[in-house]
């Protein structure tokens, strides 16, 4: 079951709402601190077929449901690869948490390297 790729967050990290609450959307937002910008089309708002997340209960709900059939279900998280969501959602915490002036738990979880000064582009030009 795929629950991370490059367009979306799709499984709830109690202790860090911002995979769900930003990663797990998509709509237009060029600063990409509410939503991520859709990919494949998704349209403007947030209200659309390409954002959503399971909750954990949803997930627990799904996995005995499975179970109940006789059916495994693998959680497939891809990091490094497919991790833009995760990277963008982590970057809203980061600015999020520095503008209440708390820069130690900003940095805890940012997944990008100020300083990196590489120039890499994916195959979908992220």
């Amino acid at each position: 079951l795929g629950l991370t790729n490059d367009e979306g967050w799709r499984i709830e990290i109690p202790g860090l709402p911002e995979l769900t609450d930003v990663g797990s959307q998509r709509c237009h937002d060029e600063s990409e601190t509410k939503c991520l910008m859709p990919q494949l089309g998704s349209g403007p708002t947030s209200d659309n077929q390409g954002s959503g997340f399971y909750s954990k209960a949803d997930y627990i709900d799904l996995v005995r449901y499975a179970k109940a059939r006789g059916v495994t279900v693998i959680p497939e998280i891809n990091m490094p690869a497919h991790a833009r969501a995760a990277v963008v959602s982590m970057e809203a915490r980061y600015k999020r948490l520095l503008a209440e002036g708390k820069e130690a738990e900003a940095n805890q979880f940012r997944l990008t390297d100020p300083d990196d000064t590489s120039n890499v582009t994916s195959v979908q030009f992220y």
